[in-house]
């Protein structure tokens, strides 16, 4: 087996920085157009830090987001309040809540088309679910149509995405 020189090794890694750059650019042109990707290479990233690019689109492409290069302080992460923090992840603790975000990533609602997707008996537990979430800027409500706030898409994908993982790995 050929030994390689550090020169040559050099040249490779040059080579592969700059495919990878060619990469984070561009992908496979769609319909003509050239899409570019706002990504940050692991090699580029500073110790401490988080980075994640994506692109959601409602199943019948009415709203979406796409999000890149959202490059975020691990150390700030864990520095913010714990109740804070809980009052946020409590969107996420209830089965009702959980799937009222469910339906509205699929598509914009109103009460009564979300009282008869989740089956929901009185109006009084939608409402309750609903001004939970709209008092944490989840959801936004423009004539009696509930949304779920245009920033906040990015992180409801991430958060699905992390309990999926979670979900597969082995105990």
């Amino acid at each position: 087996m050929e030994k390689i020189d550090k020169e040559r090794l050099n040249d490779l890694e040059k080579r592969l920085t700059l495919l990878e750059s060619y990469l984070n650019k561009s992908e496979t042109p769609e319909k003509g157009k050239i899409i570019h990707r706002n990504t940050i290479a692991p090699s580029e990233m500073q110790e401490g830090y988080v980075a994640y690019v994506g692109k959601y689109n409602s199943p019948d492409g009415s709203f979406g987001s796409n999000f890149g290069a959202d490059k975020s302080s691990i150390r700030d992460s864990l520095s913010k309040d714990s109740v804070e923090i809980s009052k946020i992840l409590d969107a996420f603790a209830s089965p009702e809540r959980l799937e009222i975000i469910k339906k509205l990533m699929q598509k914009h609602m109103t009460a009564k088309e979300l009282m008869a997707e989740l089956n929901f008996n009185t109006t009084g537990k939608l409402y309750h679910h609903l001004s939970f979430l709209d008092k944490i800027g989840m959801l936004k409500k423009e004539n009696e149509i509930y949304k779920i706030n245009g920033p906040y898409i990015s992180c409801i994908v991430l958060i699905f995405t992390a309990v999926a993982k979670i979900m597969r790995q082995p105990q």
